[in-house]
């Protein structure tokens, strides 16, 4: 395993001290980790969105129709509450 050093600054020190004692994490490299676990996945869906932007243009032109606001409001209650089931998996984990 590679081993990375960093300077954070006074401010991220505090922060991450008042977060790790909040949030009943057991080190620094717990929280690190968890923190570059949760960036690699909003930047992973914001890939995936781009995806189906993409996918939704070639859809279009291939004469689909385009869904409703109501269809599009319940995608997104049906994303939302998967991203959050896997937020919650992703913390139990780290607790």
């Amino acid at each position: 395993m590679d081993v990375v050093s960093l300077r954070l600054g006074k401010k991220f020190e505090s922060i991450i001290k008042q977060d790790i004692h909040d949030f009943n994490f057991g080190t620094k490299t717990e929280y690190i980790r968890q923190a570059i676990r949760e960036l690699h996945e909003r930047l992973e869906t914001e890939r995936a969105i781009s995806r189906l932007a993409k996918v939704k243009g070639f859809a279009k032109r291939a004469g689909y129709k385009e869904p409703t606001p109501e269809e599009y409001e319940r995608a997104r209650e049906k994303v939302g509450r998967e991203i959050l089931a896997r937020f919650k998996s992703l913390q139990e984990k780290s607790n």
